[in-house]
């Protein structure tokens, strides 16, 4: 199945939607490619009822523990609380001095926008427990929110959390062909 996706030189991670993670049968999912010349590991989860992944990449003598999540809309306040606790547990398990943490997906937290400086990130909006739950998640890896590019909508429903300074621009394209 992934080579309908014609990336051929590339590792790749997906975890699908099911049954398991949700009643509805289309859309959903998170999917990863990394270039087949990196050293890529999936990380084990123990929590199968979330769209997401846990992934780390090896470069030269840091880690990269990579976290990929879609959340649907509406979803309850215990799959962000289930999502950062995999989250953690992986980030417990393999972080050392030389790893980075980037925690990244669809959220789908409408309404609810960023500020990001040198000493963390803060949401503005709508302060659900969903939104607190994520904020804290991020916070108590020194995370920051780096996606300040709006969808549609004029909103950020896709954030990408990290340890280190990056910079997110817009791309010119899909990278595969929209299958609708």
């Amino acid at each position: 199945m992934d080579n309908e996706l014609g990336l051929d030189n590339y590792h790749i991670f997906r975890c699908d939607r099911s049954p398991k993670t949700s009643k509805h049968e289309n859309g959903g999912g998170v999917l990863a490619a990394f270039n087949i010349d990196l050293s890529v590991q999936r990380l084990e989860t123990r929590i199968h009822f979330i769209e997401h992944l846990l992934i780390m990449v090896k470069l030269d003598n840091k880690k990269v523990i990579i976290a990929l999540a879609y959340l649907p809309p509406s979803s309850p306040v215990e799959l962000y609380e289930a999502f950062c606790t995999s989250v953690s547990t992986a980030v417990l398990e393999y972080w050392d001095e030389n790893s980075e943490v980037l925690m990244c997906g669809d959220f789908n937290l409408p309404g609810v926008s960023w500020i990001s400086d040198e000493y963390g990130s803060m949401p503005v909006g709508p302060l659900t427990r969903h939104t607190i739950t994520l904020s804290d998640c991020a916070a108590f890896f020194n995370l920051r929110q780096f996606n300040f590019i709006a969808n549609c909508n004029d909103g950020f429903l896709n954030l990408i959390f990290c340890s280190v300074y990056m910079e997110v621009k817009l791309t010119c394209g899909p990278l595969v062909h929209c299958d609708v």
